[in-house]
């Protein structure tokens, strides 16, 4: 079960994320906005594409179906456990996505509006929690 300690640091999580939202997230969103074109950005957008879902989702379905059809139980196993966890996290996301229906920073740089609306479906308003971070952490 949970500890003291485990309450002690989920409660300091929420307050620091709380605190983080309030007073730096728009400063940290117009750094990173207005920081030139270099070597970091270009790492970062590469960085990007390891949390699209479809790298993970086709290559492992593929597999999956060649492994059982060689009858490679252990390896289908693998690969489908993979797609499977990338397809729950996927879809699991989705249910704090829209209540919470938090604007991209798009909105913030280029039209002064911040914060969440709930319950959106609108992508633009789904930036909350990162399906690429959920991807990346899944897999």
């Amino acid at each position: 079960m949970f500890k003291t300690i485990d309450y002690i640091f989920f409660i300091l999580t929420i307050i620091i994320t709380i605190l983080l939202y309030q007073f730096a997230d728009r400063e940290i969103a117009r750094y990173f906005y207005n920081m030139p074109h270099n070597e970091i950005k270009e790492f970062f957008h590469f960085m990007t594409r390891f949390g699209k879902s479809e790298w993970y989702l086709i290559p492992s379905i593929l597999l999956f179906w060649y492994f059982r059809k060689k009858q490679q139980t252990r390896y289908a196993t693998m690969t489908l456990y993979l797609f499977m966890t990338n397809v729950v996290a996927g879809v699991g996301v989705w249910f704090i996505k829209v209540p919470f229906g938090r604007m991209r920073p798009e909105f913030y740089l280029k039209d002064n509006l911040y914060g969440f609306e709930w319950f959106e479906i609108n992508h633009k308003l789904t930036s909350f929690p990162s399906g690429h971070t959920i991807t990346a952490i899944s897999t």
